[in-house]
């Protein structure tokens, strides 16, 4: 049972969970209930971030009065008046309602009392009595009608220039907070007179929102509970997955497991570090790009990080020099160049024709309607009715080297063979075609019902071939021609595929090659060096998305490895069964062994194995 299915709960939680995060302090949302809070932020006129506990911030929209977006004056001069009336500062807030994401549409009254900031807002000029979500609220409608009269705010001047801010009130309450100190402190028996400093000047203040120096996340919890989640969710499906492949419990494969279900609970905990208070405060006015640039760079880095380095490394492989297999004295995966002859015996032949070769596969078609349970389709097409695929070993004299080297090529095998395992891909150059068994080198423009057209794929004989494929050690029964044992060239262990070129060997890379794999990679690195960059200007909320960011890459990079070992276990897994003996014909089984030598491939083997 593929391993994946087991992680789909996790991933739901997490989606679930990410969900439940956005949903934020619904506990202070009660209709008709007040609190009190301290405002860390400012954020519009008519919206502001008051901080309930240690933890927790909730989002405060003042109910009834809406302050205009444009012209960007009057929305600035709005900001700041509420800003000088309750930033910094200790404010209760009436619930009057509540909306999605944690946003709460209060009444804010200041620290000092009076009226509510709601009131001042309208009675000011510089925000509006919004009568389609508070009908009720006349008080905002006398205070409205007296703006207009007085032509305060918008009603008078439309940049609000005529409006006087008020006094910052925690600039007042320090003030008198270091009056009262100095009060209570003891004199001194000596008076020494001070040199009076030069006066200098305040810095202008360019911000009106103020924030806290670091944004935790809304509680400690939140990511513990995200990391116990995933851990107990990633060991659950290792279980599961043993259970259903029949492996035994061992305390060596339970401790592979447990680690590395640990590892993805810390990406779990990581993913749930995210501050969505924070996170919703810096989206309210305007999308800053640096924090969206934290959480989406590291995504995209990883991505492309992966999906580079695997097609450049493949590419690279397949780029190699090739080598003389007499000399080369390490066995693995090495690519061949030379020429194929003959060994002896009879080799494949094309059943349509004289065309022979050292390798043969026939493809025929037939124009017809007929469907294969009998019926008549509408209109008639071409069909498969024969696909063929026989090949017998040959030798490859190579010319690499000093030339003098050779090498088996086993790569014999029947059509049932083919289509099981798929160990041989052969890219023709060479193509014989026979329409209504006449040879012809291209097809009819037009076909009638009952035509058939045969594809024949051969290698000529002493052919020049490229080949990739593991080396093995000579076989003492398989001698070339001057009575000298050759090496045996068979599937890539890696890959289960002993891969044959006729003609230029460019055609046998990859379709994504090295073009597109260095660019993955160089596109990964400037984004990875973008998060960071990201990370650095855009504050304490930035730190936090590129770690979430990181702990979901994680979770993602850990699943598809696990599952990309679960697949080589179950192929290995299926080749023991079938009752092959020769390694030579079990590359599943021979790239699994290389696996599970390596440090990765051991820890991620002993939990799925």
């Amino acid at each position: 049972m593929p391993i994946f299915r087991f992680f789909r709960p996790l991933l739901a939680v997490v989606f679930a969970a990410c969900f439940a995060l956005a949903s934020g302090a619904a506990w202070a949302q009660r209709t008709g209930d007040s609190f009190r809070g301290h405002v860390v932020a400012v954020t519009a006129g008519d919206t502001l971030d008051v901080r309930v506990s240690g933890s927790w911030t909730v989002t405060v929209r003042l109910h009834g009065a809406e302050c205009p977006t444009t012209p960007r004056a009057l929305r600035e001069t709005a900001t700041r008046y509420t800003s000088r009336l309750v930033l910094d500062t200790d404010v209760r807030v009436e619930v009057r309602g509540t909306a999605s994401r944690s946003v709460v549409y209060g009444e804010v009254f200041p620290q000092n009392g009076g009226k509510s900031v709601n009131t001042r807002l309208v009675r000011e000029g510089l925000a509006t009595w919004a009568k389609e979500y508070a009908p009720t609220r006349a008080d905002l409608q006398v205070a409205e009608n007296a703006a207009k009269y007085a032509a305060h705010g918008m009603w008078g001047a439309s940049d609000g220039s005529n409006v006087q801010l008020p006094a910052s009130l925690a600039d007042t309450l320090r003030r008198q907070a270091r009056a009262k100190s100095a009060k209570t402190k003891p004199v001194a028996s000596r008076a020494v007179k001070a040199t009076p400093k030069p006066a200098v000047a305040a810095p202008l203040k360019t911000s009106v929102v103020a924030a806290p120096p670091s944004v935790p996340a809304e509680s400690p919890l939140i990511p513990i509970a995200g990391g116990v989640g995933t851990f107990a969710l990633t060991l659950l499906a290792l279980f599961a997955h043993g259970v259903s492949r029949g492996l035994p419990f061992g305390a060596k494969r339970t401790g592979a497991q447990v680690s590395l279900a640990f590892l993805a609970g810390v990406c779990g905990a990581a993913a749930f570090a995210l501050p969505v208070r924070g996170f919703q405060s810096a989206f309210a006015f305007g999308i800053p790009l640096a924090v969206f640039a934290a959480f989406a760079l590291p995504l995209l880095a990883a991505a492309l990080l992966r999906f580079g380095g695997a097609v450049a490394g493949q590419t690279a492989r397949l780029r190699g020099e090739p080598v003389d297999p007499r000399t080369f004295n390490t066995p693995g995966f090495v690519k061949l160049h030379g020429i194929a002859k003959r060994l002896p015996g009879d080799l494949p032949c094309s059943d349509m024709g004289d065309v022979t070769g050292l390798y043969v596969r026939e493809r025929t078609a037939r124009f017809t309607a007929e469907t294969n349970t009998g019926a008549r389709a509408a209109r008639p097409c071409w069909v498969a009715v024969r696909d063929s695929t026989l090949a017998a070993p040959f030798e490859l004299f190579s010319s690499a080297g000093d030339g003098t080297g050779s090498a088996v090529v086993l790569c014999d095998q029947d059509e049932e063979q083919t289509v099981q395992n798929g160990s041989l891909r052969w890219i023709p150059y060479h193509v014989a075609r026979f329409y209504n068994e006449m040879p012809t080198d291209k097809w009819f423009a037009a076909a009638y019902e009952g035509d058939t057209r045969t594809e024949v794929f051969f290698v000529p004989p002493n052919a020049t071939l490229t080949v990739w494929g593991t080396l093995h050690a000579p076989d003492p029964s398989q001698t070339g021609r001057d009575g000298v044992p050759m090496p045996r060239l068979a599937p890539d262990a890696a890959t289960g595929v002993l891969l044959l070129c006729d003609g230029a060997e460019a055609r046998a890379y990859p379709k994504a090659s090295g073009l597109i794999g260095t660019g993955a990679l160089v596109v990964g690195l400037v984004s990875a060096a973008g998060a960071v960059y990201a990370v650095s200007v855009g504050g304490s909320v930035a730190v936090w998305c590129a770690v979430s960011a990181l702990g979901l890459a994680g979770i993602v990079l850990l699943l598809a490895t696990v599952g990309q070992g679960a697949s080589l276990a179950r192929a290995a897994g299926g080749e023991t069964q079938s009752g092959e003996t020769d390694l030579l014909r079990q590359p599943a089984t021979v790239a699994w062994q290389d696996y599970r030598r390596t440090g990765w491939g051991a820890f991620i083997a002993g939990a799925v194995a």
